[in-house]
């Protein structure tokens, strides 16, 4: 066991130290992780217990109930943001391999084994675009995985008391296991006909419905990202919200989206062999999270093959596939390649430029923070990726409101990647009228007392100058624009 334990821990640290090294190659989803990041670097240099993002969010906790933040306070004395956001999820990446490993009773003690299972964890897409690819950033649901322990011993050990003891941590990663955890509890009620888990469940829903009110209070601040509000937005009025609901679209969409994300599992999972007790247990698990991103309005909630939404149903269709799983070679060698299939399906959907964020970090480490005279307390604005490297300073996302209307007065410095803003602004979405990086930066001319102080593709650097104003060349940015466009190719 022992010698098994060390293979795994080496692929573990090699498989990670390959990743990093490979990052040029990971997606573009960096914008959240800048509101978890920078709570801690200003609660360890007490500064604020405010997030300077959408100008300014009064919240220590980040944009969710987000208690766990404390741990980490600590670590934020000497890691940069990247390598702090590495940290951040290898805290959640290790732990979930080394249980999970430990937790498949086939594996044997030979390289091909180790490897076979590697290769069956990382097909599977969620984990493979959330881990590997970093599609999304950090976000505190990165820990969901690990909650195959809780499930582990409810499905397989029956042990219930272990089962809630393993899940009650989550309770301060974040809002969303709250309302698992009544589900949680009362599929416990069910599964073993005690009033003791009846009550747990009433008494977690009064106390997520006092969190759910008051969370931006507990929070230390006015306001705060509600995901059960914003997720299912715009909504009007009922009569709204069911004719939105019940449009082809919608529901063909929702449907598509989030089956696609149970139908390898279909392969692998012997379902003749689930007890009914399991089945509803399994049911009652997944229902929130299941519920509320098919009611959202929002489409990327039902992402489910590589946005983090679908984390917390992972760790409980992980646990029937090591109950109820049948690893036959021909099972495994038809899972992974289902996986594959629908990996390539998701990339192929993408454009090049979303998975070549990290192309202009060696500038902008060597090249420009060292040209930059900045305090942990000083404010500046970015676009909202290149943002991440300045979480340990008062960064905001650029806007007109935010460079006119910030309550933290004139930014020292504002960095603008052009390469990301103008590939965001128009090959994103398609866009019918191009917004060309001299139009899009000279919109915010209008503001006086900016002096340009760096201008080399694909950075602009202005500085806060009392009696400056800048000014650019139309014809050197659309060249610029033209290299980014050459750039927005796979080779």
């Amino acid at each position: 066991m022992l010698i098994k334990f060390r293979i795994f821990i080496y692929f573990t640290f090699l498989f990670f130290v390959v990743i990093i090294f490979l990052k040029q190659f990971q997606l573009h989803g960096m914008t959240d992780s800048t509101y978890y990041l920078q709570p801690l670097y200003n609660m360890f240099n007490m500064h604020s217990i405010g997030i300077s993002i959408d100008g300014g969010l009064n919240n220590f906790l980040g944009d969710h109930f987000n208690p766990y933040l404390f741990l980490f306070i600590p670590f934020a004395g000497f890691m940069s943001p990247i390598i702090f956001l590495y940290f951040l999820l290898i805290t959640a990446y290790l732990p979930f391999f080394i249980i999970l490993y430990n937790l498949y009773e086939y594996r044997k003690n030979t390289f091909y084994d180790i490897l076979l299972f590697f290769i069956f964890i990382f097909s599977i897409p969620t984990l493979f675009f959330n881990f590997y690819l970093n599609y999304n950033g950090y976000h505190p649901v990165v820990f969901a995985p690990m909650l195959i322990l809780s499930y582990y011993y409810l499905l397989v050990e029956e042990s219930p008391k272990k089962s809630i003891l393993f899940f009650l941590p989550f309770l301060l990663i974040k809002e969303e296991f709250w309302l698992i955890f009544i589900f949680f509890a009362f599929a416990l009620f069910i599964r073993y006909k005690q009033k003791k888990y009846f009550l747990l469940a009433f008494i977690n829903l009064l106390l997520f419905i006092g969190l759910y009110k008051y969370m931006a209070y507990i929070n230390g601040g006015e306001q705060i990202h509600n995901s059960y509000y914003v997720y299912l937005y715009n909504v009007d009025s009922i009569s709204d919200f069911i004719d939105s609901f019940m449009s082809l679209d919608f529901l063909n969409r929702r449907m598509l989206f989030m089956s696609l994300f149970f139908v390898p599992f279909l392969v692998i999972i012997d379902f003749k062999r689930i007890s009914f007790r399991d089945l509803v247990t399994t049911i009652l698990i997944i229902g929130p999270t299941f519920a509320y991103c098919f009611l959202s309005k929002q489409t990327p909630m039902s992402y489910w093959l590589f946005e983090h939404y679908s984390l917390p149903v992972l760790p409980i269709i992980l646990t029937l596939v090591i109950k109820y799983g049948i690893f036959s070679k021909k099972r495994m060698l038809l899972f992974i390649s289902i996986n594959i299939l629908l990996i390539i399906a998701v990339i192929s959907q993408k454009q090049p430029w979303q998975y070549k964020y990290y192309q202009d970090e060696k500038q902008l480490l060597k090249n420009i923070m060292p040209k930059l005279d900045l305090e942990y307390s000083d404010f500046l604005l970015s676009d909202d990726r290149t943002g991440v490297y300045f979480s340990q300073y008062q960064v905001d996302y650029i806007s007109l409101k935010s460079v006119l209307n910030s309550k933290y007065g004139n930014p020292k410095y504002i960095v603008i990647n052009t390469r990301y803003t103008y590939s965001a602004i128009n090959l994103k979405y398609d866009a019918e009228k191009m917004l060309s990086s001299y139009e899009y930066v000279n919109q915010f001319n209008m503001v006086n007392n900016f002096k340009l102080i760096y201008k080399k593709y694909p950075f602009l650097i202005f500085e806060y100058k009392d009696g400056y104003s800048f000014e650019l060349d139309n014809y050197e940015l659309d060249n610029w624009d033209k290299k980014t466009v050459e750039s927005n190719k796979w080779f």
